[in-house]
């Protein structure tokens, strides 16, 4: 194993007494040991505090702080690291003993990749395994995805305080697109991004109210974000700008124009045969689709596919559409 940096793990906590337990215990048993745990507590109304304080862990930094939202204590948490690498952590989620290690051990022998995360496990609340995700792995794929959807887990990454301090932290105001802007600033800027292929993190499926209440703000403002990285990076008569548009569309904005989008992908490139899934669903129309989604009955037939045939509609690789 190389030699062991100090690594800082933050994790923001709202409200978390259900899970925060779990995530805290999952931090402490890592195999890496030279971490600092910053937790940051944002003004939270339950009994978060009462159990972090419950530890007497060394590495535990707790801070509680007024309520400010998850932008403004990742950026105080990046103020306060004393670590030249950061790794993040959720409040309600958990992750495998071994996963900063593998992290740590992939960006000591690939100099050329600055951000590590890994696929991941999807969870129920009381922590049962759903199903397993499976990411983009090089950074092609994950660039080529980033735009459309999240194709790295935010809180199963591992980089350096040094690409913090580049782009300037987390952009202020964002709130629950933060982590799609921080990956589109360091495409941006030309930083190298991998997944581990390893589920070394579970993520919590949980019902957010906020979140919820929000969603049309959220996927208005990652549409937008989205569509200009696409805009600025692929030709406008060219597969892959409209194959793009098309997902970016069909995932965020609507059903009319990603058919037509991807039809023109198609005229592009006849022989590209296997994304006719995405046309077909189209013809539903934006009611029925967002239904379907609300119902979460889209993403459970993803995952049937997923675990039966070994096909996975979220992985989109610039050599086989799917």
């Amino acid at each position: 194993m190389p030699l062991q940096e100090l690594i800082s793990v933050i994790m923001p906590v709202y409200n978390a007494e259900k899970y925060v337990r779990e995530a805290i215990q999952s931090i402490l048993n890592q195999t890496y040991s030279n971490i600092e745990f910053i937790i940051i507590d944002d003004g939270s109304k339950d009994n978060s505090v009462l159990i972090i304080k419950e530890y007497k862990d060394s590495r535990i930094r707790l801070y509680e702080r007024e309520h400010r939202g998850i932008v403004e204590q990742l950026n105080y948490g990046l103020e306060v690291a004393n670590g030249n690498y950061i790794a993040r952590m959720d409040s309600d989620d958990l992750c495998h003993e071994t996963r900063i290690q593998k992290q740590f051990e992939y960006l000591s022998n690939n100099k050329n990749i600055q951000l590590v995360g890994t696929n991941h496990y999807y969870i129920n609340q009381i922590g049962k395994i759903i199903t397993e995700k499976k990411l983009p792995e090089n950074h092609e794929d994950i660039i080529y995805m980033m735009p459309i959807l999240n194709s790295i887990v935010h809180a199963s990454i591992l980089t350096t305080k040094g690409i913090y301090n580049q782009i300037g932290g987390y952009k202020k105001g964002e709130d629950y697109i933060e982590d799609h802007l921080f990956f589109l600033e360091l495409i941006k800027k030309g930083y190298k991004l991998y997944n581990i292929q390893e589920p070394l993190y579970s993520y919590r499926l949980i019902d957010n109210s906020i979140i919820y209440m929000r969603q049309k703000e959220i996927r208005e403002k990652s549409y937008w974000y989205g569509k200009e990285m696409i805009m600025q990076t692929y030709k406008p008569d060219s597969y892959d700008y409209n194959y793009s548009l098309g997902l970016l569309e069909y995932y965020k904005g609507d059903m009319k124009f990603a058919r037509l989008y991807l039809k023109k992908a198609k005229k592009l490139s006849p022989d590209r045969i296997l994304f006719w899934r995405y046309i077909i669903f189209t013809y539903m129309g934006n009611t029925l689709i967002h239904f379907l989604r609300r119902k979460k009955i889209l993403w459970k037939l993803s995952s049937f596919i997923n675990k039966s045939f070994l096909i996975d509609f979220h992985l989109i690789k610039k050599k086989v559409f799917i």
